[in-house]
């Protein structure tokens, strides 16, 4: 028969303040925050260390699927619908931070046999949003330390074959790793009002929107043993993005403003691979392929009127990869001393590709009596790697193909009637 091993898991926080609050005066709110914070750890696996006879079964599949979301919203006072004054606010801030890590795996010392086909996939999915809303008919406050909101998606996944023995498939042998964030999925961080708002803040030295994405992912084969079969596939794939908004939809007024600031990066990486001193035997292909696929937006929309008196820094970013230490990484390689023999071809492909947009949209008018600092940056910094380590053999059928390509792209877009 089979031998299956699944672990499925769901990671939910949702934090909240919105109610059908009318009219709200406040003398004095210190902070008015929400934080949500998920978190799981997921691991699915077979040891056959010290297995006497081994493992012989029909479909052998080591699986591992997750959801991780945290969700958090504030509005000051209560509902968007509502009116309210607030004579001090230090804080209106919205955090949402999703975390996980996720394994599925297969290793041991003993013999594997399996009569159909060994599969091991850790597959997941997520988001961390984080939005702060003003109300809808009007704001007033005497001093606003601080409009935040900050959304953080971290994930570490791994699948992984570690035999130091022998594994043989009449059929495929199959490691994934997938990670997918979908157009709504990541990291999502937005501040500003609903249609209709008019808001006055005589003082704020911080309004800003961070999104931030990292994600760690690998698939690989490895412990020095001898795997046999059809085809031998070992690959990690990803999609991943984060999004940072500021609007603001009618008139905003600041006689000082500290920052504006809206900033948004991924950081991942992801990696396929076989290890030092593992042989691989394939009677059809031999397959390590790492794919990184990643999407940044910083958006700073203002379809009315922005004056601004004072702005010591107004600042948009886009970034795929943090800097030139922390790039975004794609890597597909074989280790050193080992054997790769397929009857087929041989594949060890690094694939990475990546958008970065930054955008002020839509303004009529924007003013500044004095601005120190006006930065729009879209930046990506990329590093890709396919390669075959020293003293490692290949042979092949077909062809043998190894290959790494970036494709980075980066978009800056200001748009308004009057930038001063």
């Amino acid at each position: 028969g089979s031998l299956l091993v699944r672990s499925f898991g769901v990671s939910y926080a949702n934090a909240d303040i919105e109610s059908p609050t009318v009219s709200v005066s406040l003398v004095n709110v210190a902070i008015s925050a929400t934080e949500a914070n998920a978190s799981g750890i997921y691991s699915a696996y077979i040891d056959s260390t010290g297995s006497a006879l081994g493992i012989k079964a029909g479909l052998i599949s080591v699986d591992t699927r997750y959801n991780t979301k945290a969700i958090a919203k504030v509005c000051p006072g209560g509902g968007v619908s509502a009116a309210i004054s607030l004579t001090s606010l230090t804080v209106n801030s919205a955090k949402a931070n999703a975390t996980t890590n996720a394994n599925a795996y297969f290793e041991g010392s003993g013999a594997i046999e399996s009569y159909s086909t060994i599969v091991v996939t850790v597959d997941g999915t997520g988001i961390a949003d984080a939005e702060a809303k003003l109300a809808e008919v009007s704001v007033s406050g005497v001093d606003l330390a601080a409009n935040v909101t900050k959304a953080t998606f971290s994930v570490d996944q791994k699948a992984y074959f570690n035999v130091s023995g022998t594994a043989t498939a009449a059929g495929n042998i199959r490691i994934d790793a997938h990670f997918d964030a979908d157009t709504s999925g990541g990291a999502n961080a937005s501040t500003g009002s609903p249609s209709g708002a008019s808001i006055s803040l005589a003082e704020g030295s911080v309004n800003s929107s961070t999104a931030v994405a990292k994600l760690k992912s690998s698939a690989y084969i490895t412990g020095g043993g001898t795997i046999s079969g059809a085809d031998i596939k070992a690959e990690a794939t990803s999609i991943t993005r984060a999004d940072a908004y500021a609007s603001s939809t009618l008139a905003v007024t600041f006689a000082t403003l500290g920052s504006l600031y809206v900033n948004a990066y991924t950081r991942d990486e992801v990696t396929a691979y076989v290890g030092d001193n593992t042989t691989l035997i394939a009677t059809g292909d031999i397959v390590v392929n790492a794919n990184g696929d990643t999407n940044t937006d910083a958006t700073c929309e203002t379809p009315g009127s922005v004056t601004l008196a004072n702005v010591s820094g107004a600042r948009v970013g886009s970034s795929v990869g943090l800097n030139t230490s922390f790039r975004q990484k794609v890597l597909a390689y074989v280790g050193d001393s080992s054997t790769l023999s397929a009857d087929g071809n041989v594949s060890i492909t690094a694939y990475n590709e990546g958008k970065s947009t930054s955008k002020i949209l839509k303004g009529v008018n924007v003013s500044g009596l004095s601005i120190s600092t006006c930065i729009v940056k879209t930046n990506g910094f990329y590093y890709t790697m396919a390669r075959v380590g020293e003293n490692s053999q290949i042979t092949a059928g077909g062809d043998i193909t190894i290959t790494a390509e970036d494709y980075p792209d980066a978009y800056t877009l200001v748009k308004a009637t009057n930038v001063g």
